[in-house]
């Protein structure tokens, strides 16, 4: 009788640590995901880059009256230093 028991609690052990591993794997898989998947967006902007995001960039910075160069979507020292 007490080998069954201690059986059954090995068993639900086992049952509970595959669970546990199978998330673990689950959301490290995910998280790498998400990491290559945003890697571009985090080297989408700075000095000597051009394109949309610049544009935008500059727009901002020109409403919130910190840039006073033209918006000219190139991301160059006057774009650093807010014209």
């Amino acid at each position: 009788m007490e080998d069954r028991k201690s059986d059954v609690y090995f068993r639900e052990k086992i049952t509970k640590m595959k669970k546990s591993l199978g998330k673990g794997i689950g959301t490290s898989i995910l998280a790498l995901i998400l990491m290559l998947s945003m890697s571009s967006v985090g080297l989408a902007v700075g000095k000597g880059d051009k394109g949309p995001d610049v544009y935008v960039i500059q727009g901002m910075l020109k409403e919130l009256g910190s840039y006073s160069g033209g918006i000219t979507g190139y991301y160059d020292s006057v774009t650093v230093r807010g014209g």
